[in-house]
């Protein structure tokens, strides 16, 4: 698999995170995945080429400390989410934990998630 990062964040504390998002309706374009601290703030922006209905993201040399992940899956390569009319996506996406939608973008808290050494997590893409 293939992977474009990049990344900026250093400490003392190390960990690393490989998080798996599975469940992409098609094995083309690429995932935009954006990793923020338990403030909000970015501290890392990743476009995977997409090779299966999953991808992996690996970053190592990650401070200890909470995250969140959001990402959608840019099947036509134009750098955005589409969406419809009414700006529903018409793209994959998800969140960390799996975190619901209902009207807008789940809260931050909802998606936090901890990196304590070598830490593994899951997201599923969701559609509407």
């Amino acid at each position: 698999m293939l992977m474009m990062h990049s990344f900026s964040q250093s400490g003392d504390e190390g960990g690393s995170l490989k998080a798996t998002i599975t469940g992409l309706k098609t094995a083309e374009g690429k995932v935009a995945i954006l990793l923020c601290d338990e403030n909000g703030t970015e501290v890392g922006q990743y476009w995977l080429f997409v090779e299966s209905l999953e991808v992996v993201l690996d970053v190592p040399d990650l401070e200890n400390g909470q995250y969140a992940i959001k990402f959608f899956h840019d099947i036509n390569n134009n750098g955005k989410m589409d969406q419809n009319i009414l700006g529903i996506p018409t793209e994959d996406f998800g969140f960390s934990n799996d975190a619901k939608i209902y009207f807008g973008m789940p809260a931050l808290e909802k998606m936090l998630f901890e990196v304590a050494g070598q830490t593994e997590i899951q997201m599923k893409a969701k559609r509407f």
